[in-house]
Parts: C-alpha cells; sequence; structure tokens
C-alpha cells in the first residue's frame, strides 16, 4: 500500500491516484473518513456498516498499511522529495502533482538544513507555486509544464505563476 499512490503518479496516473484518495464507496481513504475514522485504519473493510445499521470495527484503527497516505500528501501533492544521493535534504526534488480537483495545498518539511515549504493554488485560468529552499541546499523543481522542467535552483523563495 505505501507504493500504490506515488506509483500511479510516477507514471502519469495522476488523477486516477486522486480518485483513490478522494472517491465516495470503499475502497477509498475518504471512505474510512466518512465512516468517522480519525486515522487511517488497517483495510478499507475494518470499519464497515453491518445489516442492522451498526458500525463494526474488525481490526487496527491506526496502522501503517493505509496510514501512508500520509507520506503521498509529501512527496507527490507538494511533491517534496528526497535526493538518495544527498542525505538530509542537502539536494531534494520539487515535483508537485497538480489534480484531483484540489485547487490549494500548503505544506512543509523540517529537513537538517531548515524549512523545506511548498504550496500550489489554482485560480482562473493559472496555478502559482510557491517554494522555499533553506540555506546551504539546492532542489531540482519540475512543474507541470514543458518550460518549466528539471531547473535547479539554489537557496531562496520562489513564485511561479504558470497559466493553465
Amino acid at each position: 500500500m505505501p507504493h500504490l499512490l506515488p506509483i500511479l503518479c510516477k507514471y502519469g496516473y495522476v488523477e486516477e491516484a486522486y480518485q483513490l484518495l478522494q472517491q465516495e464507496g470503499s475502497p477509498s481513504w475518504n471512505y474510512l473518513f466518512s465512516q468517522g475514522s480519525t486515522t487511517l485504519a488497517e483495510g478499507w473493510k475494518t470499519l464497515y456498516e453491518n445489516e442492522d445499521g451498526r458500525l463494526v470495527i474488525n481490526g487496527s484503527l491506526n496502522h501503517l498499511g493505509l496510514g501512508s497516505v500520509g507520506q503521498w500528501f509529501y512527496t507527490d501533492i507538494l511533491g517534496i522529495r528526497r535526493d538518495e544521493e544527498h542525505p538530509a535534504y542537502q539536494h531534494f526534488y520539487l515535483e508537485p502533482q497538480v489534480g484531483g480537483g484540489l485547487t490549494y495545498a500548503e505544506g512543509s518539511y523540517d529537513s537538517m538544513y531548515g524549512k523545506i515549504e511548498s504550496s500550489w493554488e489554482i485560480s482562473e485560468g493559472e496555478t502559482e507555486f510557491h517554494f522555499t529552499i533553506p540555506a546551504n541546499t539546492t532542489a531540482t523543481v519540475t512543474l507541470p509544464h514543458k518550460d518549466y522542467q528539471n531547473m535547479e535552483l539554489g537557496s531562496g523563495t520562489y513564485h511561479f505563476r504558470l497559466e493553465r
């Protein structure tokens, strides 16, 4: 399960990954929340209504397997990815995956070098991206536009506005 959403995004199935997150019925993470869960459970049918309409708990309500979606929020929605060749985020990647009907995403990661920030927002005909790259680090930035691929950026705060 930890690999499902990242692999879908890696191979161009971004909308399908978002669909698995957001769809109303099972299987989806949204389904677990619609059943009253405040954590991510062991399986899709850990929480379900029986034939009497009562909520049944069948397994762990806080489990790594389905809980791994939290990592995907950082690595794909925000696009903050570590570079295996440069430990502690001395160099990293920023590759946000815009989609799924979301119009806004914002978050940060506290690395050994400082806070890495990533956000994006869709508004009338454009998408705005904001990034903060900490001191003494670099990032390779890839945005969903052919002119903004594999940009090497140093420390600083960056703002990009792309027409949709």
